[in-house]
C-alpha cells in the first residue's frame, strides 16, 4: 500500500478508503487522551471490505495511526473503528 502525506487529516481517511463510500464521520475524544475516529457505511457489506479479511486491514491502519499520525503538533493515539448504519438505509 501506498500512503500519501496530507495536511489534512480527512482527506488522509479518505484515501485509506478510496472505493468505499464513507456516510459520515465521528471523531471523538477519550477519557485516556486516545481520539476515536468512527467510519459509518451504509451496509455491512461496505463495513467489511473497510475492515478486511480477519481485521487485518483496520489493524493496520490503527498501528500507523497510533505511531505516526501527528495531530495538534504531537503524536496523538487515534483508533479507527467502522461501523455500519442501521438496515434501514441497505
Amino acid at each position: 500500500m501506498i500512503i500519501r502525506a496530507e495536511n489534512v487529516f480527512i482527506n488522509l481517511l479518505f484515501s485509506f478508503f478510496p472505493d468505499l463510500y464513507i456516510h459520515d464521520i465521528k471523531i471523538e475524544n477519550d477519557t485516556s487522551g486516545e481520539r476515536e475516529i468512527s467510519l459509518y457505511f451504509l451496509s455491512y457489506k461496505d463495513r467489511g471490505i473497510a475492515i478486511g479479511r480477519r481485521g487485518e486491514y483496520i489493524k493496520c491502519l490503527n498501528e500507523l495511526c497510533k505511531r505516526y499520525i501527528i495531530l495538534e503538533n504531537k503524536i496523538t493515539p487515534l483508533e479507527i473503528k467502522c461501523k455500519a448504519l442501521d438496515s434501514k438505509f441497505q
